[in-house]
């Protein structure tokens, strides 16, 4: 019945409650020849929903029914159904999980911590050093076996306004901080640190700030942009909740279904919304990319120093949900990256760039992705599929010694079957290139984060007036 009724008036409404209940108390005695005025009912919300921010005693509104201004402490009766709340228990409703207001009726807190630990035992070749742990040894690679923990204690603190059932919030506020403590024991020297004295182990920690962000709801995408009105709108405003708002600060983004090309949190700003129903989705988003702690791979964003690393980007994407056949989402991206030549050497002493790769030397790379990706099912065969197309322009390359133009080609697929509670799954991934060398001078390769040998480079060659070093992410 009261559910009902929050469709028909603008304010929260409790019906009357009969006088013989006992949980129902009188808010006014009945005078003679008036109608009865409305009962409260009397039982406690369930959960920790603090005290109510209304101060305003309720008044009658008939004989009925009366305004309840703070719906969400409207008394619930007990029920075996349900469990009241504790503050203390994050499976029960309480007000430090945006189960109810900390302010007015539509401003909720949303806090999270959480606990995540990985532990990595492998076996990846590595170099023997001149200062090798077992020098006059035969074997062309090192002991390769290696073990790694990390720990990251995650606080999460996101502030936002607006009833989120229907739809996005108003404004919201979050800020997420990572303490992070790493380890990593290894079988040769040279490897956790340039300097062999630094031995075969390496205990460090970091602290910084992964989410930092603001976002404000601009207001209905057929108001803002009059050509996207779609059907049903009103004066530019739009009954199925297409919206359109900005984030700004340091935001996490995945740029595909995968993130083949960018997956990452950095420092930037985004516009994005929806149209037409909500059919369409749209990205426009620019980032400032902030430099990783060496050992934590985290932001160097922290209380102390901020980092940048000298390469903006730039995406813009759009999904269409139901292309083709209901339960498939096509999208069409373009990336565009401006890696300025710089010099960068970790905290372990290892030279980051430029790469130690034939001639080393800071070049500049500004590279254009265009690519087309879809996700989705038709029948019971999932799909996933993408393609890239990129060209640019490299500086110097370091293999060619002269500026070269980059054209190349990706395309990466999966599909799968499920039954019952099994998945089938095939997928093919590949890398083209142009063969003229002598045109085009340089290929390069998607950004393959997962892959076992982004972990560590295989170092074949050491010179004594340069350190060794490691290229913190893939070729590019």
């Amino acid at each position: 019945m009261l559910a009902s009724m929050l469709f028909c008036r603008i304010e929260t409404y409790a019906q009357q409650q009969p006088a013989e209940k006992p949980q129902a108390k009188p808010v006014a005695q009945e005078q003679q020849g008036e109608a009865k005025a409305p009962r409260l009912p009397e039982d406690k919300p369930l959960g920790a929903a603090g005290p109510t921010k209304n101060r305003q005693k309720p008044r009658p509104e008939d004989a009925d029914f009366m305004i309840i201004r703070d719906r969400w402490r409207v008394g619930i009766p007990e029920d075996p159904r349900f469990k009241e709340g504790d503050i203390k228990n994050p499976y029960r409703q309480n007000v430090l999980k945006g189960d109810y207001p900390v302010i007015g009726n539509s401003t909720f807190l949303n806090i999270t911590l959480a606990s995540e630990s990985d532990f990595n035992v492998r076996r990846v070749p590595v170099p023997q050093d001149v200062s090798s742990q077992l020098p006059g040894s035969y074997e062309f690679f090192g002991r390769g076996r290696q073990e790694s923990f990390n720990q990251n204690f995650v606080f999460s603190f996101d502030l936002f306004h607006g009833d989120t059932s229907y739809k996005p919030v108003d404004w919201r506020f979050k800020v997420t901080g990572i303490a992070n403590l790493n380890l990593l024991k290894v079988r040769e020297l040279g490897i956790v640190n340039i300097d062999v004295r630094e031995g075969r182990s390496r205990l460090d920690g970091f602290n910084a700030l992964e989410e930092m962000f603001f976002e404000y709801r601009l207001g209905d995408t057929t108001r803002l942009f009059p050509f996207l009105r779609g059907k049903g709108s009103r004066k530019g405003r739009s009954p199925f909740y297409d919206f359109t708002s900005i984030r700004l600060g340091v935001q996490p983004f995945t740029s595909d279904f995968r993130g083949f090309i960018f997956s990452d949190s950095n420092l930037g700003a985004r516009l994005f919304g929806s149209f037409e129903s909500n059919r369409w989705q749209y990205n426009l988003a620019y980032f400032e990319m902030l430099e990783k702690e060496t050992n934590s791979g985290l932001n160097t964003v922290n209380f102390r120093d901020i980092g940048f690393r000298n390469q903006k980007v730039y995406i813009a994407n759009i999904y269409r949900q139901d292309t083709f056949k209901l339960g498939y989402t096509t999208q069409f991206s373009l990336h565009y990256s401006d890696d300025r030549p710089t010099v960068e050497y970790d905290q372990n002493g290892f030279i980051v760039r430029p790469a130690k790769v034939g001639t080393v030397t800071p070049h500049r790379v500004r590279s254009g992705y265009f690519g087309w990706a879809g996700d989705g099912h038709f029948g019971r065969t999932n799909i996933t599929h993408a393609f890239y197309q990129v060209i640019g322009r490299d500086s110097f390359n370091p293999i060619a010694k002269r500026g070269t133009r980059i054209n190349a080609q990706m395309a990466a697929g999966e599909f799968s079957v499920d039954y019952d509670w099994l998945r089938y799954r095939i997928g093919a991934f590949y890398v083209g290139r142009f063969k003229s060398h002598r045109r085009y001078g340089a290929r390069i390769r998607c950004d393959t984060r997962q892959s076992e040998f982004c972990r560590r480079q295989i170092q074949l060659l050491e010179f004594a007036e340069h350190p060794p070093d490691t290229d913190r992410g893939c070729a590019g």
